[in-house]
């Protein structure tokens, strides 16, 4: 999920509409521009604990959750 949205971020990066609505939305939400530039160094330190706890909160019975997982963290056989 981590590279997913990093991927995501570096694609909208070169797209300058998503660049001026991320920002429009980022200082709507009252944050500071320069928190901005930090965001992939914050989602690159989100714990796959953190992670797990997000997913239990939301797979409560009957959900479906669904991710991809990073083939370098996949199980060895």
């Amino acid at each position: 999920m981590r590279k997913r949205l990093l991927d995501q971020r570096k694609t909208a990066d070169e797209i300058p509409e998503q660049v001026f609505q991320r920002l429009v939305g980022w200082l709507a939400r009252g944050d500071q521009p320069e928190d901005l530039n930090r965001l992939p160094e914050k989602i690159a330190a989100v714990g796959k604990g953190e992670l797990l706890s997000l997913l239990a909160a939301f797979a409560g019975p009957g959900a479906v959750a669904a991710g991809t997982l990073n083939p370098n963290e996949e199980a060895k056989p």
